[in-house]
């Protein structure tokens, strides 16, 4: 994890971003339920896990496997 990180601040750095202007910011914690494969309580974060399709890009829903 702490590589990883340091890549990323070696990322921000080499493209110009100024962590004294604009300081790194930690969104909330997420826990998952992997039966549902939702987020406990956070509607929110369930709204990112997917999106309308278009055709012919569409996903098809469970029931239709």
């Amino acid at each position: 994890m702490a590589e990883t990180f340091d890549r990323n601040l070696k990322h921000l750095k080499d493209n110009g971003v100024d962590l004294d202007k604009t300081p790194l910011t930690q969104g909330a914690s997420l826990a998952i339920d992997p039966q549902s494969e939702t987020f406990i309580d956070n509607p929110q974060a369930d709204a990112f896990l997917t999106r309308p399709y278009r055709d012919p890009f569409v996903v098809p829903g469970e029931s239709a496997i």
